[in-house]
């Protein structure tokens, strides 16, 4: 498995719950494996997750503030396949923090413990209530929050 390092702050960061599911039919190809775009689909949940766990929830800021998290960029690298049935967590962490936009990294571990994928998105914080929609810079809470869990990978994606 990739290992971690922690970057920001002294010490591991919290533990913040990741993500665990298992792969659905629906979500085979022909062939048996995970369909390709379900890995992106994980991501975008594991990463509203992780928000939630923070105390941000992302249902939250859209219902009440107008706030979304559009992706401005996703990159996936499969290294094992899946299958039916199996048994998957998706664990999610921040590599990078800017004034409008943040980078979360995620793998996507088999139960034994087998990275299956890996991968990043980056999202911005934009305000949809005006016209036209903008990226707005990061509340001070959640850039302190996102702090806690910045980390850079070992893994080359």
């Amino acid at each position: 498995a990739v290992s971690l390092r922690r970057i920001a702050g002294t010490g591991p960061a919290p533990k913040v719950p990741n993500w665990s599911t298992r792969v659905r039919w629906g979500e085979t190809d022909a062939g048996g494996f995970v369909f390709y775009p379900n890995y992106y689909a994980w991501f975008d949940q594991a990463s509203h997750e992780f928000l939630d766990a923070l105390g941000f929830p992302s249902a939250d800021w859209f219902n009440r503030q107008g706030i979304g998290m559009p992706l401005l960029e996703a990159h996936a690298t499969f290294h094992r396949p899946l299958f039916f049935g199996d048994s998957i967590t998706v664990v999610t962490w921040v590599e990078n923090l800017s004034r409008k936009s943040f980078r979360l990294g995620h793998q996507v571990l088999k139960s034994d413990g087998t990275i299956a994928a890996s991968g990043y998105e980056v999202r911005a914080w934009v305000q949809f209530r005006e016209s036209p929609a903008k990226a707005v810079p990061l509340p001070d809470a959640l850039r302190e929050q996102l702090a806690l869990y910045h980390r850079v990978s070992d893994q080359k994606s």
